[in-house]
């Protein structure tokens, strides 16, 4: 309790900092399980009732594939805002030869 106490009161460690892409991190995180779920459902559902057999699997892994290479693109551009040129070691190399 007294750690605790000490971190907040005296700003130790940037706290704030920590917090607020902690939360980032979470909300984003519950952003893509959503999507993940509620279009594998739709999606699973919606096949369910207008093909049998194979169609309705092959097309759940196509939307998963699909939601997954969005996924990549949303962490790249999160990790941008978040972290800088530090998360591309080589762009900010690029940066101080220029």
């Amino acid at each position: 309790m007294a750690i605790a106490i000490a971190i907040v009161r005296h700003n130790l460690f940037d706290i704030d900092r920590i917090l607020s892409r902690s939360l980032l991190y979470a909300g984003l995180t519950g952003i893509v399980v959503g999507l993940y779920i509620g279009s594998l459902s739709l999606f699973g559902l919606v096949l369910q009732h207008s093909a049998s057999g194979v169609a309705p699997l092959l097309a759940t892994g196509m939307v998963a594939v699909a939601l997954q290479t969005l996924r990549d693109v949303l962490q790249r551009l999160v990790s941008r805002l978040v972290y800088g040129l530090r998360d591309d070691p080589y762009a900010a190399l690029a940066q101080l030869v220029l």
